[in-house]
């Protein structure tokens, strides 16, 4: 039976202490910056390990006639993942949605699993240093100013694109049910 709560007040104070409790609870190895250029984006709090799962994103899955039909040309077009295996786009939960884009570096790969309508994020090849921002790439054809390729403003080079040549990135990481086991048994969780 649902408790019945005399108040809003009641309802306030016993959410906040739920809250806190969580929030205390759960500690995560990266936090919500803003970057001056990039935006809001997610930075690690400590040095994370190669290979190493950082986040595990619940999705909501769109049919692709939704997609074609509502979401186009739609500020929310910019933060779906495509699935290639059934066409849907995914609009990951959770902090899936909130990594920023480099093309030449990207420090994050992830794993579209329809299956169980999940994204898992995970470190790359190397270690992610504390304070280091957590960038996925976005593909070439990305819809803003590539602020990644600005001098000053970790541009690449020719180590970074030797990096790229042995990193996958997001095309390659669509999902394939056969490959899922193989794949989180790489993984350090």
């Amino acid at each position: 039976m649902p408790v019945q709560y005399q108040q809003e007040e009641d309802w306030q104070k016993t959410q906040s202490t739920v809250m806190e409790q969580v929030s205390s609870s759960v500690v995560l190895p990266f936090e919500i910056r803003n970057d001056p250029i990039k935006g809001r984006g997610l930075f690690a709090t400590q040095t994370l390990s190669a290979n190493s799962l950082l986040h595990v994103a619940p999705c909501i899955a769109i049919p692709r006639k939704e997609y074609d039909n509502y979401l186009t040309n739609t500020c929310l077009e910019h933060y779906l993942f495509n699935c290639r295996a059934t066409g849907e786009k995914y609009l990951a939960l959770g902090y899936g949605s909130l990594f920023n884009h480099h093309f030449t570096n990207p420090n994050v790969n992830y794993k579209v699993c329809h299956c169980n309508r999940q994204i898992f994020f995970y470190v790359g090849y190397k270690p992610i240093l504390c304070g280091e921002e957590l960038c996925i790439s976005y593909g070439s054809s990305v819809w803003f100013e590539d602020m990644t390729n600005i001098p000053g403003r970790s541009g690449s080079s020719s180590s970074e694109q030797k990096d790229l040549d042995v990193m996958t990135t997001n095309d390659d990481n669509d999902d394939d049910s056969s490959s899922d086991q193989s794949f989180l048994s790489r993984l350090e969780i």
